[in-house]
C-alpha cells in the first residue's frame, strides 16, 4: 500500500464516519512516511480536518507518542490549527518525556490546561458530576487529591527537564489545593438536601408510622459528614485499598490485626446519635462500600437514610398516648432489637419501591453482622402489628429486649 491509497483509505471512513483502517494508519504512523504524507494532503480540500482526524486515531489506536509527534509536525507545516490540539491528544500523561519536549512552548502550555480541565481531581470532579446531575454540591474537607494523571503527567514533565511546564503545574496544583481550603471552612459536614427519591421514600415511612396509629413529625436534622467512619480508623487499610500508600511512614503497619469479616452499618455508612437526637451519614464511607459492591451511591446512601430514620421513628415518633421512649432506657435497649427494628422498616420499604432500592438493601444486608440480619425472621409481621409491638416497648420499665418484641409479634 501506498501512502496515497492509506491518505485515500482514511479520507473514505472521514467522510463515512466509519473505522479508520488499521493497516493505512500504522503507515502513515511512521515518520518516514511523513513528508510524503504531508504532500498528498496538501492537495485535499479537507486537509486540516482530515490530518486532525488521522492524528487523532494514530493516538488512540497506533501509538500516543507517534500520533503527538505528527501532529506537532503537522502544526509546524501548517496542515492543522493549534486549537485542534485538545481533541487529538487526550492522554497527555502517557507521552514519554522527549516527545514532550518536541512541542512548543504554547502548545505545551495549552496541553496542561487541558489536562487539568479533563481530569479536575477531587473534590473537583464531584462537583462536576452534582452540576451535571443537578444534585446537591458539596465541599468535602478532605483538601485536594490531583488525578492520577495529573502525578504522572507531573513526573513525566519533570523527569523531561521542562522546568517552566513543571512549575506551571505545581502553580495549578496549588490554586486549586487553597481554593478546598477557602471553600470548606474548616467544616467535616453539610446538611442533607432530601433529593425527590429520598423524599418520596421519607413518606414511604411515615405511610407505614400512620398505619400503627403514630403522627408525622419534622426529620431530625440529617449530615454528611466527610470525617473517618469509626471502622476506617479501626482499621486504615480498608479506605486505602488500591490506593498508593507512603511507606516511609514513621509509624509501621499492623501486619497482624487482619480485616473485619462483616461491617455494620453504624460502623460504616451512618448512625442516629440519641441524644442529639439527629443522624450522620458518612459520605467516604458510603462511597467507598458503594464501589465495593457495584451499586450506585446515592442509592446506598437512600438505603442507609431510611435505616437511620428507621432508629429516629422507634426513639421519637409519638401518636395519641404514647410518648417518646425515654432516652436512658431507649439507649439500653438491646442492640439485636435495635438493628432489627430499623433493617424491617428499610426491608418494608423496600417491598414496596422494589428496584434498585431493594436490591441494594438485599447486598448490604449479605454484609452485616447477625444482630442486623434478626429482621429475617419477623418479615411477615405486618407494620400494624410492629408499631403496636413498639407502644409496648416504650411502656416497659425495663430496656427492651428481642424477646419482648417477638412475645407481642408472634
Amino acid at each position: 500500500m501506498t501512502v496515497r491509497e492509506a491518505v485515500d483509505k482514511l479520507e473514505e471512513a472521514f467522510r463515512k464516519l466509519i473505522g479508520a483502517d488499521t493497516e493505512a494508519l500504522k503507515l502513515v504512523a511512521n515518520e518516514c512516511c511523513w513528508e510524503e504524507l504531508f504532500d498528498v494532503l496538501r492537495k485535499r480540500s479537507n486537509a486540516s480536518n482530515l490530518m486532525r482526524w488521522i492524528c487523532e486515531n494514530i493516538c488512540e489506536k497506533i501509538s500516543l507518542n507517534n500520533g503527538w509527534s505528527l501532529f506537532i509536525r503537522a502544526w509546524r507545516e501548517g496542515l492543522v490549527q493549534f486549537k485542534d490540539f485538545s481533541s487529538v491528544v487526550y492522554d497527555v500523561h502517557r507521552l514519554r518525556p522527549e516527545r514532550w519536549l518536541e512541542a512548543p512552548a504554547e502548545l505545551r502550555k495549552d496541553a496542561i490546561y487541558e489536562l487539568f480541565e479533563r481530569r479536575p481531581g477531587e473534590p473537583f470532579e464531584s462537583i462536576r458530576h452534582a452540576h451535571a446531575s443537578g444534585g446537591q454540591v458539596l465541599v468535602p474537607p478532605i483538601g485536594y487529591i490531583p488525578d492520577v494523571s495529573v502525578r504522572r503527567f507531573r513526573e513525566m514533565v519533570q523527569a523531561s527537564g521542562d522546568t517552566e511546564s513543571l512549575a506551571l503545574i505545581d502553580e495549578l496544583i496549588q490554586e486549586r489545593k487553597a481554593a478546598c481550603l477557602v471553600a470548606v471552612h474548616h467544616s467535616s459536614s453539610r446538611p442533607l438536601v432530601l433529593t425527590s427519591a429520598e423524599r418520596e421514600l421519607v413518606a414511604r415511612l411515615f405511610s407505614l408510622a400512620r398505619q400503627g396509629g403514630f403522627r408525622s413529625a419534622p426529620l431530625p436534622p440529617i449530615h454528611l459528614s466527610y470525617e473517618l467512619p469509626p471502622i476506617f480508623l479501626a482499621y486504615p487499610e480498608l479506605e486505602e485499598d488500591g490506593q498508593e500508600r507512603e511507606e516511609d511512614t514513621p509509624i509501621p503497619r499492623d501486619r497482624q490485626r487482619g480485616r473485619p469479616e462483616t461491617m455494620s452499618i453504624e460502623e460504616l455508612l451512618g448512625c442516629y446519635q440519641a441524644d442529639a437526637s439527629q443522624i450522620t451519614l458518612w459520605v467516604r464511607g458510603i462511597r467507598w462500600f458503594a464501589r465495593r459492591l457495584g451499586k450506585d451511591e446515592e442509592m446506598l446512601r437512600a438505603v442507609v437514610l431510611v435505616h437511620e430514620l428507621g432508629h429516629w421513628i422507634m426513639h421519637r415518633l409519638t401518636k395519641a398516648g404514647v410518648e417518646e421512649w425515654p432516652l436512658s432506657l431507649y439507649k439500653l435497649t438491646h442492640e439485636d432489637l435495635h438493628e432489627c427494628w430499623a433493617q424491617l422498616q428499610t426491608w418494608y420499604v423496600g417491598r414496596a419501591v422494589g428496584g434498585a432500592f431493594q436490591a441494594t438493601f438485599a447486598d448490604l444486608n449479605k454484609h452485616q453482622p447477625a444482630a442486623y440480619r434478626v429482621w429475617e425472621r419477623f418479615q411477615s409481621v405486618p407494620p400494624v402489628r410492629a408499631f403496636s409491638a413498639l407502644e409496648f416497648l416504650r411502656r416497659l420499665p425495663w430496656p427492651a429486649r428481642l424477646q419482648d418484641w417477638e412475645s407481642r409479634v408472634q
